[in-house]
């Protein structure tokens, strides 16, 4: 829609080929030259009413409508929380690397607010974790067996939702799990049931939600039947999960091979209040077909509207 706009634009102003010039001609430090110099020459003109006027139409701009203080006390209880299942804590920058979410996932750019200087605001954590990752990976030869982060990150994203206590930016807790193949879905098995242990021990010791659930869906990949078959028989054998194994999902590409969706019940209404699956991340960023990375995030910030805090 925003590509059919911009053509309309470019074509009004009598330079029909502009996007194509700024986007193949102009390197990265020049167009975000240009484009600071536009933003100054039309900020140069704006008065501080017609700054408030335009932030009281901005919903990507406001507070969001919390408790801040016990939002912030459940936050950190979560991040304390995480890394006591030893998952190491890490405070990502309000900006992400721009591509962070359209290059090695498949979010359309155009859900995330694009900045200049080569960035876009954090809208997805997980995939921040995912380039953090493969940074020190690419970087520290010494990385060896597998890793574990966790963040506690506020995001923005750009469409409007009409579910309700969903806002455009929101407090999210993201875990990543990742390492390398050693077979017999070995690293699959023990990433699916640590992450879906930890969302139960957060939530029924932290959040004091009993009821929590777990949906299983099997996605279209090569093998996926045996490592589903392998994951379920590793977690039959704790007895720890409430899980319901869902239809195959054969138009779903976000994640590989298995999906999770974790579920909790408030007053008598069953909420999906957290997601993950494998992700294929680390294969693209590091270019090696060995790596396997497992990732899930709960809304913190839903959480706490939810249990009306």
């Amino acid at each position: 829609m925003s590509t059919h706009i911009a053509e309309y634009i470019a074509n009004k102003i009598g330079h029909p080929q502009l996007i194509e010039v700024l986007a193949e001609e102009l390197n990265g430090t020049d167009l975000n030259s240009l484009l600071l110099a536009v933003f100054n020459q039309r900020l140069a003109k704006q008065t501080p009413t017609g700054l408030l006027k335009q932030y009281g139409q901005n919903r990507l701009v406001k507070p969001a409508a919390v408790n801040v203080l016990q939002l912030k006390a459940q936050e950190l209880a979560t991040l304390q929380f995480f890394s006591q299942q030893h998952f190491e804590p890490v405070e990502l920058s309000p900006v992400a690397q721009l591509g962070t979410c359209s290059v090695f996932g498949i979010t359309n750019q155009q859900k995330v607010l694009t900045a200049l200087r080569n960035a876009e605001v954090q809208a997805d954590a997980t995939n921040a974790l995912a380039i953090h990752y493969a940074f020190l990976k690419k970087n520290n030869v010494k990385m060896y067996g597998t890793y574990r982060f966790a963040t506690v990150n506020r995001l923005l994203r750009t469409p409007l939702t009409a579910i309700e206590g969903h806002t455009p930016h929101f407090s999210i807790g993201c875990l990543v799990t990742a390492g390398v193949d050693t077979g017999n879905f070995e690293f699959e098995k023990l990433a699916l049931s640590e992450h879906l242990s930890i969302h139960l021990q957060l939530l029924n010791q932290i959040y004091q939600i009993k009821e929590v659930s777990f949906s299983i869906i099997p996605l279209n990949l090569e093998n996926d039947d045996k490592m589903l078959e392998t994951c379920l028989t590793h977690l039959k054998q704790q007895a720890l999960f409430d899980i319901k194994v869902k239809p195959k999902n054969t138009s779903q590409n976000y994640y590989q091979g298995i999906q999770i969706k974790t579920h909790i019940c408030v007053n008598g209404k069953q909420i999906e209040i957290g997601d993950g699956g494998f992700v294929d991340w680390s294969q693209q960023l590091l270019g090696n077909q060995k790596e396997r990375m497992f990732t899930s995030a709960i809304g913190i910030q839903y959480l706490h509207i939810l249990m009306g805090e």
